[in-house]
């Protein structure tokens, strides 16, 4: 299911191209299954414990690269629901519980009884999901994300005058009283909202980003694109006081369609970066943009780090053909945040024919 979507939602990024979205569908698909058929420990009944060893590895250098790069729905997402704010117990006791299943199941496989009870689990488990209300984010107090429908990033002159123009208008629309924002402190704007870094574009920085802010007094965090000659930096931006004051770098891009490693308009991957912003009020938010959601050893990361008081996540699925993907994608940062007992605040960008729709 993590999967679901994933050929239109990656031919977006390659023109359209199905063909280019079919080979990053297969691709993904095949080197997400790889980890498990490396670890496999031959016959379960013979070595019911080397056998549950065996997925015990698997779970665990699935959280690590390369297999981390490609896998999507790993198992300690899912615990994240079961184990909410047991932090790191929560993990270890997900992976000893796990190697513990496993090796049951794996010592009385060819016993009927093992069926039954496995049939009854997995029954018990699509109940319970399906009875449980969709969970949301445990949101801070004082900082808002304003989800977008602003589509693919802008790409010439007339779509960046545009593209500043829709955020002025939406600014000025939270900020009002009764608006979404009108109590906050703090904005979150979505992934890739805009270029801010363009000297051309300086005026409209100012004039439709910056002086709104100031007006209303609000500080926001907002996701641009900065370019060099090494490449693209995926970016989020804290903007305070009418200037931009601090800034991080996405630690891992989108795979295929925006790491590239072998192009020059590619997107570096390092998932050292500090993720840190300190927010106007004191607090300090780690931020994760889009791709990183996917990740739950990155969560693992900005918790053993620490410092912080919530996590900022800044997506965009400006490219998707379903509701489901951005849900799909939704879902992993919540469960890890809960594992956790998180504060977290998310903004997303939407394609523009979604908006009818919401």
């Amino acid at each position: 299911m993590t999967v679901y979507g994933l050929m239109g939602f990656a031919a977006g990024w390659f023109n359209d191209s199905l063909l280019l979205g079919a080979i990053s569908w297969i691709g993904l698909s095949l080197l997400a299954a790889l980890v498990w058929s490396l670890f496999n420990q031959g016959d379960a009944q013979e070595n019911y414990w080397k056998s549950a060893r065996g997925v015990l590895i698997a779970v665990i250098v699935s959280l690590l690269p390369p297999f981390a790069y490609f896998i999507a729905g790993h198992p300690l997402v899912g615990w994240g629901y079961i184990l909410q704010g047991w932090a790191f117990a929560g993990v270890a006791f997900a992976f000893g519980l796990n190697f513990f299943l496993t090796a049951c199941v794996a010592r009385w496989r060819s016993k009927p009884i093992t069926h039954v009870v496995c049939v009854i689990a997995a029954a018990s488990l699509l109940v319970a999901g399906a009875a449980t209300p969709s969970q949301e984010f445990d949101t801070p107090s004082g900082i808002v994300g304003l989800d977008t429908y602003y589509g693919a990033p802008p790409r010439n002159d007339d779509e960046h005058v545009e593209r500043f123009a829709s955020v002025r208008a939406q600014i000025k629309e939270a900020v009002a009283p009764g608006g979404l924002a009108a109590k906050a402190q703090v904005i979150v704007l979505p992934e890739n909202t805009m270029n801010i870094d363009d000297p051309a574009l300086d005026f409209l920085v100012r004039s439709d980003l910056l002086l709104p802010l100031s007006y209303a007094n609000k500080s926001a965090v907002v996701g641009k694109l900065s370019y060099s000659k090494d490449g693209y930096k995926n970016q989020a931006a804290l903007l305070s006081e009418g200037a931009i004051r601090q800034t991080v770098d996405q630690r891992q891009p989108a795979m295929l369609s925006m790491w590239k490693p072998w192009a020059t308009d590619h997107f570096p991957l390092d998932w050292t970066r500090n993720s840190a912003l300190r927010l106007a009020d004191g607090r300090v938010g780690r931020v994760m943009i889009c791709y990183e959601e996917y990740i739950p050893a990155i969560f693992l990361i900005d918790e053993l780090a620490g410092g912080h008081d919530l996590s900022i996540i800044l997506s965009s699925n400006w490219s998707a053909t379903t509701h489901r993907l951005p849900e799909i994608q939704r879902m992993h940062s919540l469960g890890m945040t809960k594992l956790f007992g998180r504060e977290a605040v998310r903004a997303v960008n939407y394609p523009v024919k979604w908006i009818s729709k919401s």
